[in-house]
């Protein structure tokens, strides 16, 4: 019984956001599909009749792994390491306020403030938990040609 749940808490979701009307859909991914995402990069496009979608590329934006670290597009490999950030994904320059009383107007942020935060890798491995994408009209070789005639 404890392994079952396991599995079904291990299945990976994919937020899929559409720009065109500024939605976002999370899709539960099975483990076939799941299988053909491992080992893509972030900023790689994927057909999306995969996942259903014809007429349509989906474009890998990000991440997280089952821990709750995020993926960094600067972060090679599908590894979870520590590095010094200042800016950028999983890292908000924000200092604690003196006490829990102090309101949050009062968290500023402080210019040149770095931190070690650890951070998973740019490719997609079995530890993801969460893949984030966006959706991209797809254009065929045929219609670019047409509209560059036009034009």
């Amino acid at each position: 019984m404890i392994e079952k749940m396991s599995e079904k808490s291990a299945a990976p979701k994919l937020v899929l956001s559409n720009p065109g009307d500024g939605t976002a859909k999370s899709i539960q991914l099975d483990s076939r599909i799941f299988q053909l995402l491992i080992g893509k990069k972030i900023g790689d496009e994927i057909d999306g009749s995969i996942l259903g979608l014809k007429g349509y590329k989906v474009k890998i934006t990000g991440g997280m792994d089952k821990d709750g670290f995020p993926m960094r597009p600067d972060v090679g490999g599908p590894r979870k390491v520590r590095i010094l950030l200042s800016n950028g994904v999983g890292f908000h320059p924000r200092d604690k306020p003196a006490s829990k009383k102090k309101k949050k107007r009062l968290r500023r942020k402080n210019k040149g403030l770095r931190k070690r935060k650890t951070v998973r890798g740019n490719i997609i491995s079995d530890a993801i938990a969460q893949i984030n994408a966006v959706l991209i009209p797809y254009k065929s070789p045929k219609t670019e040609a047409e509209e560059a005639q036009t034009t």
